[in-house]
């Protein structure tokens, strides 16, 4: 049975998690401290701790983030940086909401008096399903509202005219190179004046080429998405949530805390085929199939491809933990830090 141990980092940690409160930076550091801290711990002592004081063991994020779940998640607070659209719905890992804070402090640092930028879905309190994403599922995913020129106004149609490019482009610059993000989503339409903006706070064609357009094996960080020229989607990597959540997954299945987190085969359905016969090759029951795949009869389409839920009992649905490709430095900066190296 998982117990919360009263301890004073223990503790607090339950209170908010309990209250269903949100968390300054300052208390989301505490809890990216104690990730990082049980992340140092053997086996024996990790499982110990999961058994036995889970809200020490920080932010759990499970599977990906269109297939996954979170535990132990944090709420960014509102006020000078932040306005939340719908608070029950922007609940992060730790690592989440510290790199968000950090890229939107960065934002007023630079620029004295910006309002709070208005923050929209990150993910439900314990994760899954969130209508009417497909992702937003493990508290890695923030749907982040623009700065604007004029009135103030959350999911906004963006333009190049309304848009406060100077804020933007700090957001977006601090979220490169301050933070360990995954990508950004942002209409098309709103690429070029974005990438204008970095030109005239002197960046580099050659790095702005590498945001937009990718570099090497990298792949852009700056994307088009459909549906984004409303407001920023940002992914994050959370290294230490995921990595925990996969070593806590086994000793958090075995006490029914959280439900096992299946890999799927995709099947391309064939003329004959019945969803009987299926469960039947698969070695998974027909329920299974139906769940997966939102089925309430027993109908299928030739053609059309169904997720097959892998038998063998319960397994983490993707790598434990997604190498972080290097951070996306400006040329100024990557050779001042080489420039520092060879003089020390």
């Amino acid at each position: 049975m998982i117990s919360f141990v009263t301890n004073p980092m223990g503790a607090l940690f339950a209170l908010f998690l309990a209250a269903g409160a949100p968390m300054s930076s300052g208390e989301a550091a505490v809890c990216l401290a104690q990730s990082a801290s049980v992340d140092r711990l053997s086996a024996p002592e990790f499982e110990k701790k999961v058994a036995t004081d889970l809200a020490h063991v920080g932010s759990l994020s499970f599977g990906a983030p269109n297939r996954g779940s979170l535990m132990n998640g944090v709420r960014p607070p509102e006020g000078a940086l932040f306005e939340l659209v719908t608070p029950e719905e922007s609940w992060g890992t730790a690592e989440t909401v510290a790199y968000l804070t950090r890229a939107v402090e960065s934002v007023h640092r630079r620029h004295p008096g910006t309002p709070p930028v208005h923050l929209g879905h990150i993910s439900a309190a314990h994760g899954g399903k969130l209508k009417p994403h497909l992702s937003h599922q493990s508290g890695r995913d923030v749907d982040l509202g623009f700065y604007y020129s004029d009135k103030r106004v959350w999911y906004r149609r963006g333009t190049p005219t309304n848009l406060d490019l100077p804020r933007t482009w700090a957001l977006i610059q601090a979220l490169v190179t301050e933070t360990d993000v995954e990508m950004i989503l942002v209409d098309r339409s709103l690429h070029e004046a974005i990438r204008d903006e970095g030109r005239r706070q002197g960046a580099s064609e050659k790095w702005l080429h590498s945001l937009f357009k990718g570099e090497g094996e990298l792949p852009p960080l700056i994307r088009h998405a459909r549906g984004h020229g409303t407001h920023l989607h940002v992914r994050f990597y959370s290294p230490l949530a995921e990595r925990n959540a996969a070593r806590a997954y086994p000793t958090l299945v075995a006490s029914n805390l959280i439900a096992p987190v299946h890999s799927f085969t995709h099947y391309k359905a064939k003329k004959g085929d019945t969803l009987g016969r299926l469960a039947t090759r698969f070695g998974v029951s027909v329920q299974e199939i139906q769940r997966a795949n939102g089925l309430r009869g027993t109908f299928i389409q030739a053609k059309r491809v169904y997720l097959i839920p892998r038998a063998g009992g319960p397994v983490v649905s993707e790598p434990t933990l997604r190498p972080i490709p290097p951070r996306r430095l400006p040329e100024t900066v990557t050779s001042k830090s080489a420039s520092a190296e060879k003089a020390g």
